[in-house]
């Protein structure tokens, strides 16, 4: 890795960047550039920090995602008394839910078919289900409905337990859930992040883990590189080279 000041965009470099990087994808990154005025920064800039934003924010939403996963994991078998909590009596699941889980067990069974691997365990099956499903179980479910009711059913028999930090409604967090979700979504898959309201970003996702633990949350704020490169954001002297 190159120092800072030996990073120096040569015009070979420029033609390929250029050409490669062209199109609407690089509107996002004009834009920003035009609002800050008297900046001698290019478009690269802006891509370059918003890529090291992306890289900064994984770990932390990394940490969300998890920690909540297995929360809510533990809480769950913790009131129906079983592992495989989904399959036990008096547990009833949308579709979509239900249609995520037979996706991942059936890949399992796929791998132990083929590959002569050992039987899935839950364990196995919680950490590859998407934080979509998790997201989607902290939702309303269907409001009224005697069995897939998930107010009732779920968050007030078990969830609710897996953030015992939280005093609100189930509503407010599974919103605060779903905006880390969108986060993670884009960054995952390369979209722009820069323009965002990064410290209110932030902010939502060391709150959503210190609803579970406050321990864990203050553990990764402390280690978190998004602070720090937010502070190097578009319009501020230093520029960042790296990502």
């Amino acid at each position: 890795m190159k120092k800072s000041a030996d990073l120096a965009t040569t015009d070979v470099q420029k033609e390929g960047l250029g050409r490669l990087l062209s199109g609407g994808r690089m509107n996002s990154y004009t834009a920003a550039l035009a609002s800050t005025e008297g900046s001698e920064r290019s478009e690269l800039d802006v891509y370059v920090y918003n890529m090291a934003l992306s890289a900064a924010l994984l770990g932390p939403l990394h940490m969300l995602e998890v920690v909540t996963r297995n929360s809510m994991h533990m809480m769950l078998k913790k009131k129906f008394k079983q592992e495989d909590w989904w399959n036990a009596r008096g547990v009833y699941l949308l579709q979509k839910q239900e249609d995520a889980l037979t996706k991942v067990e059936d890949k399992f069974k796929e791998r132990e078919r083929t590959e002569r691997r050992p039987p899935a365990t839950a364990d196995d099956i919680v950490a590859a289900l998407d934080f979509g499903f998790w997201c989607g179980i902290l939702g309303k479910g269907r409001a009224g409905d005697p069995h897939y009711d998930y107010e009732r059913t779920l968050w007030q028999p078990a969830l609710q337990h897996a953030f015992p930090q939280w005093r609100g409604q189930r509503d407010v967090l599974a919103r605060k859930m779903h905006v880390a979700r969108t986060l993670r979504n884009r960054v995952g898959h390369h979209e722009p992040v820069h323009h965002r309201d990064t410290e209110q970003d932030y902010r939502n996702i060391i709150a959503v883990i210190m609803y579970v633990s406050k321990p864990v949350s203050e553990w990764v704020d402390d280690r978190s590189l998004v602070p720090y490169i937010y502070s190097l954001r578009p319009g501020q002297p230093t520029v960042v080279r790296h990502f």
